[in-house]
C-alpha cells in the first residue's frame, strides 16, 4: 500500500516548507491549501541549530521555530495530521542527521512510518557515515525510502557507489531547472548517470 512517488515528475507539483513556521496549525492550513491546489510532494524540512548554511531567512524560519519550543515530535504530529487530511500525497521529511541520532534513529523510523511519511532526505549524511547506513537500513526495512543527492561535480565512483545504494534516479531537463553554473552541463551528467546504472 505504499504510495508511488515515481511516475514522471512532469505530472507532479512539489512544496517545501519549514516545518510549524510560523505555528504548526498555520503551517497545516498552508499545506492543506497546497495539496487542495495540486501539490502531490511535500518536503517538509524539520528544524535544526544547524541551519546556518541555508542563508538567514531559512535560518531565521529555524530559530524562530526552534525558541517558540517546536521539535521533530511537532514534524511527526504535523505528518501524521497531514497523512488523515490526504492519503495520496508524497510526504518527505529533509534535514540533518544529528537531530535523527538523538531521536534515536530506529525511534524516528519506528514514529515516522506510524504518522504515514514516504521518505527522508538528510543533507549532511554521506553514504559512508555509520549513522547514515543505520538510518537507510531502517528505513529500508520499513518500506520508506532515503533519498540521495548527486551533482554534476560528483565523481564517477561517488555516483557509482550512490547509484548502487538507490532504487530510483531522477534524470534532470535543464530547461526544467535554473542553472547557475555556465561550466555544468546537464546533459552530460544525466549521460554519466545513466551509463553508471549500466555498469
Amino acid at each position: 500500500d505504499h504510495r508511488d512517488l515515481h511516475y514522471p515528475l512532469r505530472r507532479q507539483r512539489q512544496m517545501c516548507i519549514r516545518d510549524s513556521y510560523p505555528t504548526p496549525d498555520q503551517s497545516f492550513e498552508l499545506i492543506k491549501e497546497a495539496i487542495d491546489n495540486g501539490v502531490s510532494i511535500l518536503e517538509i524540512g524539520y528544524c535544526t541549530s544547524e541551519a546556518s548554511a541555508e542563508g538567514p531567512v531559512i535560518k531565521a524560519a529555524h530559530d524562530h521555530v526552534l525558541k517558540s519550543g517546536y521539535s521533530l515530535n511537532d514534524t511527526i504530529k504535523l505528518v501524521d495530521k497531514i497523512r488523515s487530511y490526504n492519503k495520496d500525497v508524497g510526504i518527505l521529511l529533509m534535514g540533518y542527521i544529528a537531530n535523527l541520532y538523538k531521536y534515536p534513529i530506529k525511534q524516528f523510523v519506528d514514529h515516522i512510518k506510524k504518522a504515514g511519511a514516504d521518505a527522508v532526505l538528510v543533507v549532511d549524511a554521506p553514504h559512508e557515515l555509520k549513522e547514515e547506513n543505520e538510518l537507510r537500513d531502517a528505513l529500508n526495512d520499513n518500506g520508506l525510502s532515503l533519498i540521495k543527492l548527486a551533482a554534476p561535480t560528483t565523481d564517477q565512483k561517488r555516483l557509482k557507489d550512490i547509484i548502487k545504494i538507490s532504487f530510483y534516479i531522477v534524470i534532470f531537463n535543464k530547461e526544467k531547472y535554473l542553472i547557475l553554473d555556465d561550466a555544468v552541463n546537464i546533459d552530460d551528467f544525466n549521460k554519466k548517470a545513466e551509463d553508471t546504472t549500466k555498469d
